[in-house]
């Protein structure tokens, strides 16, 4: 089990899983990472998406996402 920020348990499964968004607006999209507080968003790089830590950012145990910069 993954104990995550809210004070819930996600159970870890044996092998990794491949998440998908489909959508014509990459910019509105937020990825939060639940067990550590991390945040991330995406940029273009060589023609596809991936995924930039945005460290001002973070998410705590009341669930909300918070500007620390």
């Amino acid at each position: 089990m993954r104990n995550l920020k809210n004070g819930t348990a996600a159970p870890e499964l044996t092998e990794a899983q491949t998440l998908t968004i489909k959508t014509k607006c990459p910019q509105k999209w937020l990825l939060i990472d639940m067990e550590t507080g991390e945040v991330y968003s995406p940029y273009s790089t060589q023609g596809s998406l991936q995924w930039e830590r945005q460290h001002g950012l973070t998410y705590d145990e009341s669930g909300l996402v918070t500007n620390n910069a």
